[in-house]
Protein backbone atom coordinates (compact mmCIF):
# COMPACT_ATOMS: atom_id res chain seq x y z
CA UNK A 1 0.00 0.00 0.00
CA UNK A 2 1.40 3.34 -0.91
CA UNK A 3 1.86 6.21 1.51
CA UNK A 4 -0.80 8.27 -0.25
CA UNK A 5 -3.53 5.64 0.14
CA UNK A 6 -2.67 5.09 3.82
CA UNK A 7 -3.02 8.81 4.54
CA UNK A 8 -6.27 8.98 2.57
CA UNK A 9 -7.59 6.02 4.60
CA UNK A 10 -6.84 7.86 7.85
CA UNK A 11 -8.49 11.08 6.70
CA UNK A 12 -11.59 9.45 5.20
CA UNK A 13 -13.61 9.18 8.46
CA UNK A 14 -12.96 12.85 9.23
CA UNK A 15 -14.17 14.03 5.85
CA UNK A 16 -17.61 12.39 6.30
CA UNK A 17 -18.74 14.76 9.05
CA UNK A 18 -19.33 18.45 8.61
CA UNK A 19 -17.51 21.00 10.75
CA UNK A 20 -20.72 21.70 12.68
CA UNK A 21 -21.10 18.03 13.60
CA UNK A 22 -17.47 17.83 14.66
CA UNK A 23 -17.97 20.86 16.92
CA UNK A 24 -21.09 19.37 18.47
CA UNK A 25 -19.40 16.11 19.30
CA UNK A 26 -16.40 17.91 20.81
CA UNK A 27 -18.46 20.04 23.19
CA UNK A 28 -19.02 18.33 26.49
CA UNK A 29 -21.84 20.37 28.01
CA UNK A 30 -25.48 20.36 27.09
CA UNK A 31 -26.83 23.30 29.16
CA UNK A 32 -27.70 26.82 28.10
CA UNK A 33 -24.83 28.96 26.85
CA UNK A 34 -25.65 31.84 29.25
CA UNK A 35 -27.10 32.39 32.69
CA UNK A 36 -30.76 33.28 32.66
CA UNK A 37 -31.37 36.77 34.11
CA UNK A 38 -32.88 36.60 37.59
CA UNK A 39 -33.30 40.33 38.26
CA UNK A 40 -30.88 40.21 41.19
CA UNK A 41 -27.62 42.15 41.13
CA UNK A 42 -24.67 39.70 41.19
CA UNK A 43 -27.09 36.87 41.97
CA UNK A 44 -27.81 38.13 45.52
CA UNK A 45 -31.40 37.73 46.67
CA UNK A 46 -33.54 40.70 47.67
CA UNK A 47 -33.54 41.32 51.41
CA UNK A 48 -36.71 41.84 53.41
CA UNK A 49 -37.35 45.45 54.51
CA UNK A 50 -35.34 46.50 57.57
CA UNK A 51 -32.61 43.91 57.06
CA UNK A 52 -29.04 44.88 56.13
CA UNK A 53 -26.83 43.00 53.72
CA UNK A 54 -24.05 41.00 55.38
CA UNK A 55 -20.62 41.84 54.00
CA UNK A 56 -18.20 39.26 52.71
CA UNK A 57 -14.89 38.84 54.53
CA UNK A 58 -12.81 40.36 51.71
CA UNK A 59 -14.86 43.50 51.09
CA UNK A 60 -13.45 45.87 53.74
CA UNK A 61 -9.88 44.89 52.90
CA UNK A 62 -10.59 45.49 49.22
CA UNK A 63 -12.10 48.93 49.86
CA UNK A 64 -9.21 50.04 52.08
CA UNK A 65 -6.54 48.79 49.71
CA UNK A 66 -8.20 50.11 46.55
CA UNK A 67 -9.06 53.61 47.78
CA UNK A 68 -5.91 53.84 49.92
CA UNK A 69 -3.80 52.89 46.91
CA UNK A 70 -5.55 55.48 44.76
CA UNK A 71 -4.94 58.15 47.41
CA UNK A 72 -1.28 57.08 47.65
CA UNK A 73 -0.83 57.25 43.90
CA UNK A 74 -2.48 60.68 43.86
CA UNK A 75 -0.14 61.99 46.57
CA UNK A 76 2.94 60.61 44.82
CA UNK A 77 1.80 62.11 41.53
CA UNK A 78 1.07 65.46 43.18
CA UNK A 79 4.52 65.77 44.76
CA UNK A 80 6.59 64.13 42.00
CA UNK A 81 9.04 66.15 39.95
CA UNK A 82 8.00 67.67 36.67
CA UNK A 83 9.93 65.71 34.06
CA UNK A 84 8.22 66.90 30.90
CA UNK A 85 10.26 67.95 27.89
CA UNK A 86 8.51 71.34 27.80
CA UNK A 87 9.62 72.20 31.35
CA UNK A 88 13.19 71.18 30.59
CA UNK A 89 13.22 73.21 27.36
CA UNK A 90 11.81 76.28 29.12
CA UNK A 91 14.51 76.11 31.84
CA UNK A 92 17.22 75.50 29.26
CA UNK A 93 16.02 78.44 27.16
CA UNK A 94 16.01 80.71 30.22
CA UNK A 95 19.59 79.69 31.08
CA UNK A 96 20.80 80.33 27.52
CA UNK A 97 18.99 83.66 27.37
CA UNK A 98 20.61 84.77 30.65
CA UNK A 99 24.02 83.85 29.22
CA UNK A 100 23.33 86.07 26.18
CA UNK A 101 21.94 88.89 28.33
CA UNK A 102 18.33 88.56 27.18
CA UNK A 103 15.33 88.41 29.47
CA UNK A 104 11.93 87.03 28.54
CA UNK A 105 8.99 89.38 29.14
CA UNK A 106 5.40 88.29 29.32
CA UNK A 107 3.15 91.11 28.12
CA UNK A 108 -0.12 89.32 27.41
CA UNK A 109 -2.46 87.13 29.44
CA UNK A 110 -2.03 84.07 27.19
CA UNK A 111 1.58 83.76 28.45
CA UNK A 112 3.32 83.78 25.10
CA UNK A 113 6.76 85.25 25.76
CA UNK A 114 7.94 88.20 23.73
CA UNK A 115 11.74 87.90 23.80
CA UNK A 116 13.49 91.23 23.87
CA UNK A 117 17.24 91.63 23.84
CA UNK A 118 18.74 94.30 26.05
Amino acid sequence: MSLLTRQAGRLAPLSRCTPLQAHRSASGHHGPAFNEPSGNLFGEPHLPPGQKRERESWELMYYWMFFGGMAGIGIVKLYSQDRSIVSWARKEAAIRMEERGETPTYDSVDAKPAFKSE
